[in-house]
């Protein structure tokens, strides 16, 4: 407490702790008003009892930012706190602090606190007031661990393996079972609960001992991630607060209401962690942006499986794609050695793929990417003549030597079939395909899919933005429905959503991992490698894959084993699956 002359009259500044933290009060002996800052901490300043300037962290009336502000009473500075002995009021010159006014009458009885709150902060000073705030990253992405559910390392007995956070749809990407920060060893990846709504789970997960109590560092540990506040602010935070939360060294998680009840109005709001994984899924399943050709916050531009590419700035492979402005697919990525393989459309067939460089500077690639909604010149100008699909009408040009002319006098006899199923490769069950570029084919082919009369079925397809948001993109048939003739297709690359799409809107694309033909037939008598032991079964299907598979290759066959069960080889090769004796081969 310390006293000054404000205005010829008495003025008396204090501090007292209150249920948020460290209120400033500044009253007036005159007619007993008393005006009081937002409840904040002290940052370590002058005292007091000896100086009239003092220091400060306010926090902003209604939402987590903080500043940083140097005040004084008596003083004209840039922010300052003005007291009116007249209208009891504690003005302040920066309107990025608010203020309350509390009155109290002559008989010590306190009426109702009148909340004044200075003009409102617009949306986006919603973030740090104070840019030397600097929160914790998580290590894996260099973000700010508070923007994002947070999670952690334990042991097979729940326990926390490790002190350190991570952002859980970053644990939950890392390779192995070790803790990326110290490398310890745990054996399950664990999301922080809400310290709102579970506060004992929270407790239990934050305390490392795995009891009921923690200590100082446990909580400080876990508000540094959950706060947007650097780790010297949290700390010091605590250290204030701890003796209102608990008169012991250790803290019960029952008594975790009461630290919710200080830090509510600092923590970030956050969507619900279901909803926050299935959007990082669907858009980013490598943290890697969805728009191809983008730069991505990493500073590269990133190729994936299934990409449209076209030539890039430093083509130099002549007439690999068949000619200018003709498009391709990449069949094989490494971006470790900067290297793409390509199969274009129009390419020989005896040409398979190419190869090209991929390096980190985008100048410098031989090949760049292309919308995937992009066609040919001759294809847009063919489907504009005769009204058939992009893969109808290159069936057409790859009969008619690529020449428009000839395409076009083709469409025109009558005593040709220009059917979408005569001109076009059928699709088959575990083939990789691609969604037509054709939007206007596509929402025809939607709308003319019947709803589907089996109890119970979920192949119901129409035609919506997220099946609008896959145009031109490649995955995996892993399912056929013929009462209402539709597919579903599993995307890999850049989404590895499960959609139902009319059949006519696929085509099928190469596919390396199939192009060879496997070596058994059906019904063919095997032997299959499991574990030890080699064990006799019928081969039962050559191809086969299953929905979730994502980006593993199709395996060569599905096989039933002699004791009833079913099982299918990852790869065609002597070491997996061989010919059985029996079958005389």
């Amino acid at each position: 407490r310390a006293q000054f002359e404000w205005q010829g009259s008495p003025v008396v500044v204090s501090k007292r702790l209150t249920s948020m933290g460290i209120c400033y009060s500044v009253r007036s002996r005159a007619d007993e008003h008393v005006a009081s800052s937002k409840p904040v901490y002290a940052v370590p300043g002058q005292d007091l009892t000896t100086a009239e300037r003092f220091s400060y962290l306010a926090v902003s009336w209604g939402c987590c930012a903080t500043a940083l502000q140097d005040c004084s009473v008596g003083n004209s500075r840039p922010t300052e706190l003005h007291w009116d002995v007249a209208e009891a009021r504690l003005e302040s010159s920066n309107n990025d602090i608010a203020v309350r006014v509390e009155s109290r009458s002559s008989s010590g009885s306190n009426s109702e606190a009148l909340a004044q709150v200075l003009p409102p902060l617009p949306g986006h000073a919603r973030e740090r007031l104070d840019q030397r705030e600097q929160p914790e990253l998580c290590v894996l992405c260099l973000t700010e661990l508070a923007g994002e559910h947070l999670g952690v390392c334990v042991r097979a007995d729940g326990r926390r393996a490790c002190p350190h956070y991570f952002h859980i749809s970053c644990l939950r990407r890392v390779e192995g079972c070790y803790c990326p920060q110290c490398r310890t060893r745990f054996m399950r990846r664990q999301a922080l609960p809400s310290i709102a709504e579970k506060p004992a789970a929270w407790g239990r997960l934050v305390a490392l001992s795995g009891t009921e109590f923690l200590d100082v560092k446990d909580v400080s540990t876990a508000l540094k991630a959950m706060l947007p506040l650097s780790p010297d602010t949290v700390d010091t935070l605590v250290s204030t607060w701890w003796p209102h939360w608990s008169r012991r060294r250790l803290l019960r998680t029952r008594e975790l209401t009461k630290v919710f009840a200080t830090i509510q109005h600092l923590l970030p709001n956050l969507p619900s962690e279901a909803f926050s994984l299935e959007a990082r899924v669907c858009a980013m399943p490598n943290r890697h942006i969805k728009v191809p050709g983008t730069l991505c916050g990493c500073g590269k531009v990133h190729v994936l499986r299934g990409d449209r590419v076209q030539r890039g700035p430093a083509w130099s492979g002549r007439n690999d794609d068949g000619g200018e402005g003709q498009l391709g697919t990449a069949v094989r990525v490494d971006e470790s050695i900067g290297i793409v393989l390509v199969r274009w459309d129009r390419a020989p067939e005896e040409a398979f793929v190419h190869r090209y460089a991929w390096p980190s500077d985008p100048s410098f690639h031989e090949v760049s990417h292309a919308p995937f909604e992009d066609c040919p010149r001759d294809v847009r100008a063919l489907q504009a003549a005769t009204a058939l699909s992009s893969a109808a009408a290159e069936c057409v040009l790859l009969k008619s030597n690529y020449s428009l002319d000839a395409a076009l006098a083709f469409c025109s006899d009558p005593n040709k079939s220009t059917s979408e199923n005569t001109l076009r490769a059928p699709v088959t069950l575990f083939q990789r395909v691609r969604v037509l570029p054709d939007v206007t084919h596509l929402q025809n082919w939607f709308d003319l899919t019947p709803c589907c009369r089996c109890v119970g079925c979920s192949a119901q397809v129409q035609w919506t933005a997220h099946a609008e948001r896959h145009v031109g993109r490649e995955g995996y048939l892993v399912g056929t429905h013929s009462c209402n003739d539709t597919v579903q297709l599993e995307f890999t690359g850049r989404c590895h959503c499960q959609i139902w799409f009319p059949r006519l809107a696929v085509t099928p694309v190469y596919d390396p991992d199939t192009a060879t033909q496997p070596r058994f037939s059906r019904n063919t008598r095997v032997l299959c490698k499991i574990g030890n032991g080699w064990w006799p079964g019928v081969v039962s299907s050559v191809w086969w894959r299953e929905p979730g598979w994502r980006e593993r290759p199709t395996a060569p066959y599905s096989v039933r084993l002699d004791d009833g069960r079913n099982v299918y080889a990852p790869r065609d090769s002597d070491a997996v699956v061989r010919a059985s004796p029996e079958s005389g081969t």
